[in-house]
């Protein structure tokens, strides 16, 4: 199966929280919490704003290192109104900063026309697919679905139409295969795109109509749908590529479910998130183990911070965890977006919450970068009981540490014990960043308490010579 972060003190926002993960020590005692374990310490701070306001965008890593971002809703300001937006835009992870996408005679580069629920797929010529979506959204008119590609030229700042897809489709799936070929999966069918012959394979029928799900390469022949909107809500169909053929495993989700997501773990089962039933619009708590060998499917507990259920989030896998960010709650009809960051641990099979964003972000666009940390960009947050999107974008990092390590040098020893009797004396030295690893006891503060247990942790721990990350 295919496998499935040290801070910057430059940063504009410190350390905002820390989630339990895996115990190298044993307690102090049965009520305190385990010093010299391991933890994940988030940092936020924000970057340049995007060219354009937007949501229902797109974005993706280029071969480059910059991270392009395309189409979207935007929100015109006079006369107020959303509308389909044509902009593309580039970020320099080194500048930090959004520029719009230039071609050779430095004139901004756009789609062809403004459109959302897109595709954007990086080809291995460097060219950049874009598939579907809708188009033509101005005010009231939600625009309509489309079945056009348009092929964008990095190099020579050109983007030109492409081969329509066999059928319409909005929030499919575009898929990158081991040979380079894209399959784009949604609506009634999946077909794959050859970029060498810049063409499309006939169609194949799914077994169910889905849009709004999620797609996983398993393998280099096999991908696996995961709900969505349509008759397939509840099911999950694997397509054998080379056979041009899908088949439905017998394991169902309680409820028809979208806008949900999905990760391949590294043990080769499916983590399934969330999502918003497909007929009361409600979203849902309801997280889910998918073993595909076993065509198995066992419930788990959703993050703790969505009692009321979370859909619309962006998801980014690391080394050692699933991140979600933002997304929104819905109840009534009654949308509340998200400012959330959780954490989902590969070793323990449990959520921790682990930041919060500067905003809430519903329907934005997150990308890993390439030191680990994650970039989020757009998205909307209601005003006058409207969806209104964002043009801001900031970064989280998430790093690993011990419980116990004021002074960060990977051991906890009596070191620490002076560090944090510093940052006692000194309170206003508490807002540092990483100060939290010294809240031993985890009770929101820094005092005596956590002085005394670090004290005892170290003294009955080899001899008081510390406890060293392993």
């Amino acid at each position: 199966m295919p496998k499935i972060i040290r801070p910057n003190q430059s940063i504009s926002f410190v350390l905002l929280g820390v989630c339990l993960i895996a115990a190298l020590a044993n307690k102090v005692s049965a009520d305190e919490f385990q010093i010299g374990e391991t933890v994940f310490t988030c940092e936020l701070h924000a970057v340049g704003s995007d060219i354009a306001a937007r949501m229902f965008h797109r974005a993706e890593m280029l071969a480059d290192g910059r991270v392009l971002i395309t189409g979207g809703i935007g929100v015109n300001p006079l006369p107020p109104a959303l509308f389909s937006i044509d902009a593309i835009s580039v970020y320099d992870v080194k500048q930090r900063s959004f520029t719009a996408l230039t071609g050779q005679d430095d004139k901004p580069v756009t789609l062809l026309q403004g459109r959302a629920h897109h595709t954007q797929t990086q080809l291995n010529d460097g060219r950049v697919l874009i598939t579907g979506g809708r188009t033509g959204a101005w005010e009231r008119y939600d625009g309509r679905d489309s079945d056009t590609v348009e092929i964008s030229n990095l190099a020579s700042g050109l983007t030109t139409a492409g081969p329509p897809m066999s059928e319409k489709r909005i929030y499919h799936t575009a898929t990158t295969l081991a040979d380079g070929r894209v399959l784009v999966a949604g609506g009634k069918s999946w077909q794959v795109f050859d970029p060498t012959t810049n063409s499309w394979s006939k169609p194949v029928l799914l077994k169910r109509t889905r849009s709004r799900h999620a797609a996983l390469l398993v393998d280099p022949t096999h991908l696996l749908l995961v709900g969505g909107l349509g008759n397939g809500g509840n099911s999950l169909e694997m397509i054998d590529i080379e056979a041009s053929t899908s088949a439905l495993f017998k394991s169902r989700f309680r409820e028809h479910i979208n806008d949900h997501g999905a990760a391949l773990l590294p043990d080769g089962r499916v983590l399934i998130v969330g999502g918003q039933k497909n007929f009361q619009l409600e979203t849902l708590n309801d997280c889910y183990l998918f073993d595909i060998q076993r065509d198995d499917m066992v419930r788990i507990d959703g993050p703790a911070e969505t009692p009321g259920g979370i859909s619309d989030f962006q998801l980014i896998k690391t080394d050692d965890h699933i991140v979600i960010l933002g997304g929104e709650a819905e109840k009534g009809r009654h949308d509340t977006e998200l400012d959330l960051v959780a954490a989902f641990s590969y070793q323990r099979l449990e959520w921790s919450s682990c930041a919060k964003l500067s905003r809430p972000r519903d329907d934005a666009v997150a990308v890993m970068l390439p030191d680990g940390s994650i970039l989020i960009v757009g998205g909307a947050a209601s005003a006058f009981q409207k969806p209104i999107p964002t043009a801001s974008a900031e970064v989280i990092r998430i790093d690993k540490h011990l419980l116990g390590d004021v002074n960060q040098d990977g051991r906890v020893d009596n070191a620490d014990e002076k560090a944090l009797h510093a940052l006692i004396v000194a309170p206003e030295r508490q807002a540092d960043a990483l100060h939290t690893l010294a809240d031993v006891n985890r009770d929101g503060k820094v005092d005596e308490r956590d002085k005394d247990l670090l004290e005892r942790a170290v003294q009955a721990k080899r001899g008081g010579a510390g406890l060293e990350k392993q």
